[in-house]
């Protein structure tokens, strides 16, 4: 077994993972910190815990040369890993609900991250024992996070739809039930499932082929895009954060981030030409 001296260059995409990393962690230990704690906080906490480690994956595999093959499958699984604790949230809602589309949903995406983490440990042990010089991630693998993306973005339009029902027995269509959703859950579900539709920009940005730099920016920047959204829905609409001085420092950090992601990305592209 040949081990490849790591070298350590800062890119584009180590940026972003350290904007996630340092947005997720931030919010995190924030949740972290209020004194009392239901079981949907409890829940976001894992899903930023999981969003702060996967951003930590992304600059290792971005910025540690000769290993960064390594690092690359955990970044998909701690963000699988942390969808199970943004399910259990969706249905955390003002309180928990434990029925039969509760447990099938969490049941799906515990699969999606279980199939994650026994393909990463796998590819772990193919890299330090069995290493090839053609050793590389399956595209296989990476259909897992857009399909679980997808889960939870249809359940929490699915929730948004229920609470709307049960504030005003609405029996107005699905899709106007979501244009204007009724109650503060309703309305925090439905602005958490279009937060969260900011991680399939990649995809747009394929199919639609924009100039730079949009196009770049979509290309490498949907998930910071996504936690970012997130995490601006969540200190809009947290009932734990009373405070307006609170969530005027959220999202403000929120909103610099998401710029320094855009810039910094898009110096290092840049340089990159240039040196080139």
């Amino acid at each position: 077994m040949i081990m490849d001296s790591p070298q350590i260059l800062f890119t584009g995409y180590a940026i972003i993972g350290l904007t996630l990393l340092i947005l997720a962690a931030s919010v995190a230990i924030y949740l972290l910190r209020l004194p009392s704690k239901s079981r949907a906080t409890w829940a976001l906490f894992l899903f930023f815990f999981m969003v702060a480690l996967s951003g930590m994956a992304t600059i290792l595999t971005n910025a540690v040369y000769g290993w960064d093959v390594f690092f690359a499958p955990w970044q998909d699984f701690f963000i699988l890993a942390g969808g199970v604790a943004l399910t259990y949230f969706a249905y955390s809602l003002p309180r928990y609900e434990p029925t039969r589309e509760a447990r099938a949903a969490l049941l799906v995406m515990s699969s999606f991250a279980l199939l994650a983490l026994a393909y990463t440990i796998i590819f772990y042990f193919r890299f330090l024992f069995h290493r090839t010089p053609e050793l590389n991630e399956s595209e296989l693998y990476y259909l897992l996070l857009p399909l679980g993306t997808l889960l939870i973005v249809i359940i929490f339009l699915r929730r948004s739809s229920q609470f709307s029902i049960h504030a005003d027995s609405n029996t107005s269509p699905f899709w106007r039930r979501l244009v204007h959703p009724k109650g503060e859950d309703a309305q925090a579900l439905r602005n958490l499932a279009l937060a969260l539709s900011l991680a399939f920009l990649p995809a747009i940005q394929t199919l639609v082929a924009f100039p730079y730099p949009l196009g770049f920016i979509l290309s490498n920047i949907g998930s910071i895009l996504a936690i970012t959204a997130i995490a601006l829905v969540y200190f809009n609409h947290a009932p734990e954060l009373n405070s307006f001085l609170a969530k005027l420092v959220g999202i403000t950090l929120a909103l610099v981030l998401l710029i320094v992601a855009i810039a910094g990305s898009i110096d290092v592209y840049v340089a990159r030409d240039l040196t080139n």
